[in-house]
């Protein structure tokens, strides 16, 4: 049910996301894992499935980052070289065009 409500409150019409935004949330809810809602898609595999440019998927993630509907963790290899961030969906609040909605 969490992931649910979450997707709701990102992706209900009048929702303050980009539809940008709402494409790439879609998409990680699509990877995200059932019992704790974390995902590591690359960037490059985003872009891929939403068919947006990696710089529009950046600008989406920071956007969902920026109203707490998701978290992002850095994840390094072992050589101390960056690999693909881990994205987790978060209990948020949104404000809709006319409403507030509180899904905590």
């Amino acid at each position: 049910m969490y992931m649910n409500e979450a997707f709701d409150s990102i992706c209900f019409t009048g929702s303050i996301v980009s539809q940008s935004a709402r494409f790439v949330y879609l998409c990680l809810c699509k990877h995200a894992d059932n019992t704790n809602q974390t995902c590591f898609p690359s960037l490059n595999r985003i872009a891929q499935i939403v068919g947006k440019s990696i710089s529009t998927i950046m600008r989406a993630m920071r956007e969902l980052c920026k109203y707490g509907a998701v978290e992002r963790t850095p994840r390094f290899k072992k050589d101390g070289g960056q690999t693909s961030n881990l994205y987790k969906a978060q209990h948020i609040q949104l404000v809709f065009r006319n409403e507030k909605i509180d899904l905590s």
